[in-house]
């Protein structure tokens, strides 16, 4: 059974991987140019170290940008 924290999860990290320029630019400046295993792993490691409210408010201005705040610029 998929549990919604694992769907959230998935679907940020296929964002990021597709688009990388949501990353922010300390993170963006690791990837590696021309390693795609490298690029996801650390993607994946950026995904992981999330809270649960800092995950669900990135998938939210992604999936749901009419839900943001006028405070979350």
């Amino acid at each position: 059974m998929i549990k919604n924290g694992q769907i959230i999860l998935c679907k940020l990290f296929d964002a990021l991987c597709c688009d990388p320029a949501l990353l922010p630019k300390s993170t963006q400046q690791k990837l590696p140019e021309s390693d795609e295993t490298g690029k996801k792993r650390i993607i994946c490691d950026y995904v992981s170290g999330m809270t649960n409210n800092y995950a669900l408010k990135m998938y939210q201005r992604i999936f749901s940008p009419q839900f943001n705040s006028i405070f979350e610029l």
